[in-house]
């Protein structure tokens, strides 16, 4: 990789500076702040009135916990806030260079990893054994839930973690490849911390997990791809949790070193690499 990053990534990464102009550290800091505080306030306050209420009502447990991971996606509004008021962005800029969504790399992206991963779930769950439990009304309910909420859930972790925050961070210092990885892989770390890892091993996996989708951020210069990809991987974790009986969350990893978790991250590392081909090929640029 070499030191300079292509004039995309540079645009994107540099659209804080571009819509406010030049502005100090302390600017940054008060983001970050804003962002933490604000996301705390939507997990710690909604999230708990979410399970108050949720026990009250008796609703099913596994529509509880779809609507517990998906108060995720309310960080979507934190970070569109933020980069609003503090540096005048608009959405579009937190999502591409091109200041807007690119469907089609989205699509590509989505049906990449449906294949990739779809293929990977089904040879884990022959493998293991798993057969399917019995098809309640509830289990449903919490599919159709799911198939809503966990694709708005990683989209919000994909927009915090590996687009504005990394954004403000490196429009403020200058763009070039070294100082990209440094905040990826920061970004990284910062991102499996939150995700209940119980073992060093599992901290490592979701950190090389936010790795790939920070790979995918530097090779299409936006995060379509890495929604994409984030989005399909929630969703067969979930969704395949809950058909076998083990009600999943996005959170968890078994075994954080096992055999079966290092294929699913290999899988994911394949599909950047097609994605990556694709966009190349089609845009007639690496980056």
């Amino acid at each position: 990789m070499s030191r300079e990053v292509g004039e995309r990534l540079t645009e994107y990464l540099q659209l804080p500076r571009t819509r406010r102009g030049d502005y100090g550290w302390g600017r940054v800091v008060a983001a970050l702040v804003l962002l933490t505080v604000g996301c705390a306030a939507i997990v710690g306050g909604v999230g708990t009135a979410l399970a108050l209420a949720s026990t009250a009502d008796g609703s099913p447990p596994p529509v509880v916990g779809i609507l517990q991971v998906g108060v995720i996606g309310l960080w979507v509004a934190i970070v569109w806030l933020v980069a609003c008021t503090l540096f005048g962005m608009r959405f579009g800029d937190l999502v591409s260079w091109r200041s807007r969504v690119r469907w089609r790399l989205l699509g590509i992206s989505t049906a990449i990893s449906v294949l990739g991963l779809g293929a990977y779930t089904l040879a884990l769950a022959a493998i293991n054994g798993s057969s399917l439990v019995p098809l309640t009304g509830a289990i449903w309910l919490a599919i159709l839930v799911a198939l809503i909420l966990v694709p708005i859930q990683a989209a919000a972790e994909e927009l915090l973690f590996r687009a504005f925050v990394p954004q403000i961070i490196l429009a403020k210092t200058g763009v070039n490849a070294v100082k990209y990885v440094v905040v990826a892989v920061i970004s990284s770390v910062v991102f499996a911390s939150l995700h209940g890892a119980g073992s060093i091993g599992g901290l490592i996996m979701f950190a090389l997990f936010g790795v790939v989708f920070a790979t995918l951020v530097y090779f299409t210069a936006g995060v379509e791809a890495a929604i994409a990809l984030h989005a399909v991987n929630n969703l067969l974790v979930i969704v395949g949790g809950m058909l076998t009986g083990r009600e999943a969350k996005p959170g968890e990893v078994d075994n954080a070193l096992s055999p079966a978790t290092f294929a699913q991250l290999g899988v994911m590392i394949a599909i950047a690499v097609v994605i990556a081909f694709i966009e190349r090929r089609r845009t007639g640029t690496p980056r």
